[in-house]
């Protein structure tokens, strides 16, 4: 039998903690898309804003995922969770099997 070590459990909720705003701020900028920018200059900067800072919360998600030997799968539809931990098995057909992270 596998013992799983306090260390190891203790660095999978970190993660996760860690992950949680990160989750919400996608979740917040799918809403956005989703509800369409204004056609305004305040309009395209917002998207253009958002755009980079997915960019960098992906990033960010990714790097957390690695210190656990996962993946994330980032769905953009605000009508569900947006982040998800993954293993290698998983994909756009499973990835609800995985850890939701809201």
């Amino acid at each position: 039998m596998n013992k799983i070590k306090l260390d190891n459990i203790s660095l999978c909720i970190n993660v996760y903690k860690k992950l949680l705003p990160v989750s919400r701020q996608l979740h917040n900028i799918s809403e956005r898309k989703c509800n369409g920018y204004a056609d305004t200059d305040w309009g395209r900067k917002q998207e253009q804003r958002d755009e980079r800072k997915k960019s960098n919360l992906i990033n960010k998600a990714i790097s957390l995922a690695l210190e656990v030997d996962l993946y994330i799968y980032y769905q953009t539809d605000p009508r569900g969770c947006s982040l998800y931990l993954i293993d290698n098995k998983m994909d756009s057909t499973n990835y609800n099997n995985g850890i939701a992270i809201y």
